[in-house]
């Protein structure tokens, strides 16, 4: 059983890797294949706390990660501007993913909107477990929420 499991999670890793893989640069005119189609509209977006800018980073790629295996549209969270930040994070500077991907090559690989964009369905449901507890693909509501900040620690994957 124990191998099994290994093999299996090398396969994730490897069919993982192969996302990420896609996310260079590509020219313009020049295409890729998503990394996955979406289950339909539903979406995942896990709010960012005030942290440093590389565990800012990590979270995101993490939630992309829990998109892809739960075939959700990655909703791109915003930083929030706080005076306790990261001063790479604040100060003018309003960094997000796409300061550290190229935009053009994510939204082409990874079925994606920025958290202000209206979601495509209604009817948001907010967990109360972290991700590690109940995975997003187990939820069948349309928009997940996970909520950011100092009250919802317990929600962090990171």
């Amino acid at each position: 059983l124990k191998r099994s499991s290994t093999l299996k999670d090398a396969l994730d890793k490897d069919r993982l890797r192969a996302v990420f893989g896609k996310l260079a640069p590509y020219k313009d005119g020049e295409t890729v294949k998503p990394a996955y189609q979406a289950d339909g509209q539903k979406t995942l977006l896990v709010e960012t706390d005030l942290s440093a800018w590389n565990n800012i980073r990590m979270s995101w790629e993490e939630t992309v990660c829990y998109a892809y295996k739960s075939r959700r549209i990655y909703r791109l969270p915003t930083i929030p501007q706080d005076p306790r930040s990261d001063p790479r994070v604040v100060f003018g500077r309003h960094l997000n993913l796409f300061s550290y991907y190229d935009e053009r090559s994510f939204k082409m690989v990874i079925p994606s909107l920025l958290d202000s964009d209206p979601t495509p369905q209604k009817g948001l449901e907010y967990p109360e477990v972290s991700v590690f507890e109940r995975e997003p693909k187990d939820y069948t509501a349309p928009n997940l929420i996970y909520k950011g900040g100092r009250e919802h620690l317990n929600l962090r994957a990171l």
